[in-house]
Order: C-alpha cells, then sequence, then structure tokens
C-alpha cells in the first residue's frame, strides 16, 4: 500500500528556475556556488525550481498546507505547519518559486533513480543541460518533515518533468531556445501552453544544502 504521507501534486506551466538536472549537483559553502558532484559525495542532488504567479503559487501553498493537516491526523508527533520548504517570493512579490529537489543517494546508500525529464512528445529529453527561462511541468511528491528547530513543513520531491521549452546555453552566455512539440489531447489537463514569465535571478542556497525558504502569503 502507498504510503499516504507522499501524496503526488502538479505544477503546470512553470518557468523553470536554475534546474540542475543533467547529473547530481551540491552546494560549496567555501565557493557559495552549487557544482557538479559525484552521486556518492554528501548532499549531491537534481533539483529544480518552478516559478509561477503568485496567485497560483497561493492555490499550490494551500493545497500543500491542507496536506500536511492531513499528515498530522495520522502521526501526532507532527509539530503545527509553519512552512513550505524550498518556496521563494520574488522581490516585486508578482512570482513565487518552489524549488524540488531529489537527493543521488537514497539513506540506506543505494544510488536513486534521476528525475524523469520528457520532452513534449513524451520521450526522454536528451539534452538535460537546462538554462533558467526554460518552460515545463512536473510531478513532484509533498511529504511532511522538521527542520532541526522543530518546524514542521512539507519537503518537495521532484519526480518527473516536461519540458515544453528548452533553453540551453554555451560558454559564451550566447542562449537559443529550442521549442519542444507539445502533444494536445482532448483533456483539459493534458493541453500545454507556454509560460510567459520573465526569468529570476538565482538566489543563493544555503551552506547546509537545504533551501531557504520563505511563506509569502
Amino acid at each position: 500500500m502507498a504510503n499516504p504521507d507522499f501524496k503526488k501534486f502538479m505544477i503546470k506551466d512553470a518557468l523553470l528556475a536554475w534546474p540542475k538536472l543533467d547529473q547530481p549537483y551540491r552546494y560549496n559553502s567555501q565557493e557559495k556556488r552549487s557544482e557538479a558532484a559525484p552521486a556518492a559525495a554528501q548532499g549531491a542532488a537534481y533539483s529544480c525550481g518552478f516559478t509561477v504567479s503568485t496567485e497560483e503559487g497561493k492555490r499550490i501553498f494551500l493545497e500543500l498546507q491542507e496536506h500536511y493537516k492531513d499528515c498530522m491526523t495520522r502521526n501526532t508527533k507532527l509539530t503545527k505547519f509553519s512552512k513550505v520548504f524550498g518556496m521563494k517570493k520574488s522581490e516585486d512579490g508578482t512570482l513565487v518559486t518552489f524549488t524540488a529537489k531529489k537527493r543521488a543517494m537514497s539513506q540506506k546508500g543505494e544510488m536513486n533513480q534521476p528525475p524523469l525529464v520528457l520532452d513534449g512528445q513524451k520521450k526522454e529529453l536528451e539534452n538535460k543541460r537546462l538554462y533558467t527561462g526554460s518552460v515545463g511541468n512536473a510531478v513532484i511528491l509533498a511529504f511532511p518533515v522538521s527542520d532541526p528547530d522543530g518546524n514542521g513543513g512539507v519537503s518537495l520531491i521532484l519526480d518527473k518533468l516536461q519540458v515544453t521549452k528548452a533553453v540551453y546555453g554555451s560558454t559564451d552566455d550566447d542562449f537559443d531556445t529550442v521549442e519542444t512539440e507539445v502533444i494536445q489531447s482532448d483533456k483539459k489537463e493534458d493541453t500545454l501552453d507556454e509560460f510567459g514569465l520573465p526569468p529570476m535571478q538565482e538566489q543563493q542556497q544555503a551552506a547546509t544544502d537545504d533551501f531557504d525558504d520563505e511563506i509569502p502569503f
């Protein structure tokens, strides 16, 4: 039986922020930046941010909050809900970014499968070295956790991603935009439109390899 504490959520038509999907990365506290790392390295993970409007961000936040409250009915050790880990509001307050990640190694020391990354035709994307400004739809798993200070909240695992607009860069920072074909269906939920949002500047990641978070509502 599936664990009800791990609930599947979908974020649609989101601007991808700082995607790290081609291989595991970890935060270098001395260099103050993320860097490619072996899967076995401490803190090595795949990750990606998903930027949506404030209105959509509020809807997602409330769904995650309700999931946490539902988990509290099964686990009396959970403390009061206080945050969604990996959630950030833009400086001007118009956008919200949810960052989900998947560790390269399990707690048992076994290598995890990377998040599945598909193109618009639902085939595996060959080039996963995407840049901020790409667009896609994500399936995330949300589950209740507590941080070292005892604050209860929801953490997000990146399960799979469909890229509907892929942005790649080169060493001289000239960008080429490559749009993948999007399959339309009769189901409303399968309709994939481009999400025309401006790119956000990357925010510094905490030295503990946890994502800073802030509830914007």
